[in-house]
């Protein structure tokens, strides 16, 4: 599988409507890196989209709302959404993928559906895509570690396997937010996508800081709701509640740092967020069946 990359930002004739370059971005998958300073391009729709900023600040208005992204964010638009994007002038390193339907519907069949009616000869429906709203997330280990070694492989052997893990991961993206949007309890899909969106900023707070003890109250501010409103919209989303995300991504930081071996149980319970080490314990046994120690020793920490 090839990857079209470009080290350039567009120019307005290059995304209207029609134009060369946005149909080839239904063709194939497309690339664009680039470091940009005061620009402002019109707006301008295309395929599902994954972007990502690996210094500065870039913003992407969509109507009345913009989206900021920052080092250790990525974006994701849904297909034929239509946005401006703007780099102030402290400038961005910007990285965009773009992949056409035609491969989103295809990994979105093997991803949604049960393995034998794929053997059965399943058609692939070019467009049965994921519905979600544009939105921002903390990117993953994986997926920043996917995005780096596509930005430098050009002509590298390694190019079409990178792209394909690069579509499997965006599209488990769509199809997870696809699946927390629709269980958001509000009749009007526009009610659920602001939900969403919401629900998506206090996620953001939650996994860049774990360690902060933000009450819901706080949470609920963030997001414009009230604490009980929050917290359903949040459980109905994610699967569970703030504490619970806290709490497991409080619980995965420790294990990370106890394999590592070069702190104390005491230091890994304080640099994770618990505010004692019993509290630490009773956490992390409950979601591993292990103590710490343990976990370090099992782990060879």
């Amino acid at each position: 599988m090839t990857l079209q990359i470009y080290d350039r930002y567009w120019t307005d004739a290059e995304i209207a409507s029609g134009s060369t370059m946005i149909r080839s971005l239904h063709s194939e998958p497309t690339l664009f890196r680039l470091s940009a300073q005061r620009v402002d391009i019109a707006a301008h729709a295309g395929p599902i989209s994954l972007k990502s900023t690996g210094r500065g600040e870039s913003s992407y208005r969509f109507g009345r709302r913009s989206v900021s992204v920052s080092p250790g964010q990525i974006l994701l638009v849904p297909p034929s959404a239509s946005y401006t994007t703007h780099v102030g002038d402290a400038g961005a390193e910007i990285t965009t993928l773009y992949f056409p339907k035609r491969l989103v519907a295809d990994a979105h069949a093997v991803l949604a559906s049960p393995a034998d009616r794929l053997l059965d000869g399943h058609q692939t429906d070019p467009n049965r895509l994921p519905q979600f709203p544009p939105h921002r997330r903390v990117a993953s280990a994986r997926m920043s570690a996917i995005l780096r070694a596509l930005s430098c492989a050009h002509g590298s052997d390694d190019v079409g396997d990178l792209v394909m893990a690069a579509l499997a991961a965006t599209t488990a993206l769509a199809l997870e937010a696809a699946r927390s949007t629709v269980n958001i309890p509000a009749a009007r899909p526009s009610v659920r996508r602001e939900l969403f969106r919401r629900a998506c900023l206090v996620r953001d707070l939650i996994e860049q800081s774990p360690d902060r003890n933000l009450s819901l109250a706080e949470l609920a501010d963030a997001a414009c709701l009230s604490p009980f409103h929050l917290h359903r919209v949040f459980k109905a989303a994610f699967g569970e509640t703030p504490a619970q995300m806290r709490r497991r991504r409080r619980v995965e930081r420790a294990k990370a740092m106890l394999a590592l071996g070069d702190r104390t149980v005491a230091e890994v319970a304080r640099r994770a967020g618990f505010d004692s080490d019993s509290a630490f314990s009773r956490s992390f046994r409950a979601a591993t069946g292990l103590t710490p120690t343990a976990f370090r020793h099992a782990a060879g920490g």
